[in-house]
């Protein structure tokens, strides 16, 4: 699922995380190394503003 974004929702065994996808219409969840994750980080835009 190489570019897919899910969160993880649960974590396993030590270094394992169950992990959330939407794909389509369904949800899918996979137990899923920890060294295998990228974390990301939201940072607002702020030149952007609320209407």
């Amino acid at each position: 699922m190489r570019g897919q974004v899910g969160t993880v929702v649960e974590e396993l065994d030590p270094g394992y995380v169950e992990v959330e996808f939407l794909v389509g219409d369904d949800y899918i969840t996979l137990a899923v190394a920890k060294d295998r994750l990228m974390p990301l980080h939201y940072a607002p835009n702020k030149s952007i503003r609320a209407a």
